[in-house]
């Protein structure tokens, strides 16, 4: 992990909500969405350790009991407890999360970051007044990482340190799904379709002259952002059900840079586009195609209550429910 992805993730150690529309809400005896989805994994993981303690196998969707989560660790006393924090009513001290982790060995970095050890948490709730920062220092590190840059994107024509919200999220998704998705309808731009060709290590494939994009006008052989929301069916979700099929079909990984929009790291990445998108309250019909478009990758990597979360309507990410956010304003 490079210098600039180690700060982020440093950063991110601790998750925040708005600590005062949280705390009215628990008065309240109301249910905060994100604290519930956050809940719910770690408790149905540790669940699964006890049962793989239990009968020796490996980890699975075996889950053991509440009832008999006494006898893997004291860290948590109570059945009701165990409940209380898989809803979302309650939720474990830090010092609870690492005495568990103790008895049952790979638990806490779900809770104390997120899935695959990415702070997911702290990005989903990236609205709020602590995280507010997150979203976008961890875009810029995502953009930071990526090596291999397509002459013909905006990336690699402007330094992104320099770009705008829109300049950013387009020079990510540009290095996030295959160029021919971006190509105008033009027998020069459809060479481009060979960086296809590479799994297949078909070395005698000679494709048309290749253009010098130092030079030529990108936007004329692609296309903006602004464009590429209005095709249909979604690009992002029909790139991500072809090459599913692919992987299942080859057995094999995804393996091409451009395909890293469907690997947990890069669509985090997007997932703060998503935020910082909402933010921004400007650009609806983009915000609407890229979470359309990422739902089921969001769903395949991070669960189905992660893709609900992100589609809800007027979620403005501070990791309150609308309806709770309705009745302060009352």
């Amino acid at each position: 992990m490079n210098t600039a992805m180690k700060s982020v993730h440093l950063m991110l150690l601790h998750f925040n909500f708005s600590k005062t529309g949280v705390d009215m809400a628990r008065k309240k005896g109301q249910l905060i969405e994100l604290e519930k989805i956050r809940g719910a994994k770690w408790v149905d993981l540790c669940l699964r350790v006890a049962s793989a303690k239990a009968t020796g196998k490996d980890l699975s969707s075996e889950k053991l009991s509440q009832c008999k989560m006494i006898q893997f660790t004291k860290a948590v006393d109570s059945p009701d407890l165990w409940s209380k924090y898989k809803l979302g009513y309650a939720q474990p001290e830090v010092t609870t999360v690492k005495a568990v982790q103790f008895d049952l060995p790979g638990t806490a970095e779900i809770w104390l970051m997120g899935p695959y050890g990415l702070p997911l948490w702290t990005v989903l709730a990236g609205n709020a007044k602590e995280n507010s920062h997150v979203p976008s220092k961890l875009l810029d590190a995502e953009l930071h990482d990526e090596v291999r840059r397509p002459l013909w994107s905006l990336l690699a024509r402007n330094a992104f340190s320099s770009m705008s919200l829109l300049e950013k999220v387009q020079a990510l998704l540009e290095v996030s799904v295959s160029p021919s998705v971006w190509s105008r309808p033009s027998a020069v731009t459809r060479s481009f379709d060979e960086w296809e060709r590479e799994d297949a290590e078909d070395e005698s494939y000679v494709g048309a002259p290749e253009i010098d994009f130092r030079f030529a006008p990108r936007d004329k052989h692609f296309l903006t952002l602004q464009e590429l929301v209005q095709k249909t069916p979604n690009v992002f979700a029909e790139s991500y059900a072809y090459d599913s099929q692919k992987v299942r079909k080859s057995k094999h990984r995804f393996g091409r840079a451009e395909k890293r929009v469907f690997e947990p790291k890069r669509l985090l990445a997007i997932i703060a586009v998503v935020v910082l998108l909402a933010r921004d309250k400007t650009n609806a019909e983009i915000l609407t195609y890229i979470v359309n478009g990422i739902r089921q990758a969001v769903s395949d990597q991070f669960g189905r209550d992660v893709a609900a979360y992100i589609s809800a309507e007027n979620n403005d990410f501070d990791g309150l429910l609308p309806e709770i956010k309705a009745e302060k304003s009352n």
